[in-house]
C-alpha cells in the first residue's frame, strides 16, 4: 500500500464552491518524496474541480 486516508475534511467556500482537504500518510513509501513532485488527480462527475494543492502536513500522524 502506498498510502492511506486518515481524516478528511469539507468546508463551505462561498455560495457555489466547498473545499475539501484530506490527509494521507505512508509513512515509509511517502518519506523522502518532495511534495511540490506529486502531481494530483481529482476529478467530479457533476463539478469542477479546480485550485488543487499538494503540500505537506507536519503535524498528521506519520507525516513528519
Amino acid at each position: 500500500m502506498l498510502a492511506r486516508f486518515t481524516r478528511s475534511g469539507i468546508g463551505a467556500r462561498g455560495e457555489d464552491a466547498r473545499l475539501f482537504v484530506l490527509d494521507l500518510i505512508g509513512e515509509k513509501n511517502l518519506k523522502g518524496i518532495d511534495p511540490a513532485g506529486v502531481k494530483s488527480e481529482v476529478t467530479a462527475e457533476k463539478s469542477e474541480v479546480k485550485n488543487i494543492v499538494t503540500q505537506l502536513n507536519p503535524y498528521a500522524v506519520g507525516g513528519g
